[in-house]
């Protein structure tokens, strides 16, 4: 729900504030709401010189966007958070380049569809899981070898081995 003052941004959240010339075509571009990694609503107007958008769908648990109307210039803030579960380092520089406008959110690294919270959250915990799973099969096949041979299982053993790792 909108309100007249943003909220605190919280613990990992981040604010980017940017300030652009005015003129009016960059003013129009601005005070539309965004729809690229992020699908913005309208909050209603508490004051003429301010435009105030909210998330209507896309990664971020928090997000709040603030376009203020100066005589000179255009002061464009956005406090956002988003949650990728022990790969959000890896994200933080796109999103914020995306935010900021320098780059397009159809690049490389982004889905091809807008992702929600709850869909960013999984895929991070799918991917550490892969990761786990990846590196006991990784050291099960590189240290199989040597257990065999300390304990006299020959290859057949190892074969089953193997295929019980690999099967779960």
């Amino acid at each position: 729900m909108c309100s007249k003052y943003a909220p605190a941004v919280e613990s990992g959240g981040r604010i980017l504030t940017r300030e652009w010339s005015k003129d009016p075509q960059r003013q129009a571009h601005l005070a539309e709401p965004r729809d690229d990694i992020v699908l913005e609503r309208a909050c209603e107007p508490t004051d003429s010189s301010v435009l105030e958008f909210e998330q209507e769908d896309g990664p971020f648990t928090t997000y709040r966007r603030r376009l203020e109307v100066h005589d000179d210039a255009l002061v464009e803030t956005t406090s956002y958070e988003v949650v990728i579960p022990w790969f959000g380092w890896l994200f933080r520089w796109p999103v914020r380049r995306v935010l900021t406008r320098h780059i397009s959110y159809r690049s490389w690294w982004a889905p091809p569809d807008r992702l929600d919270a709850t869909q960013l959250l999984v895929i991070g915990l799918l991917a550490a899981a892969s990761m786990s799973a990846a590196f006991v099969n990784t050291l099960f096949t590189q240290t199989v070898n040597f257990a065999a041979d300390e304990f006299g299982v020959d290859d057949t053993g190892i074969g089953i081995a193997g295929a019980v790792v690999r099967g779960g």
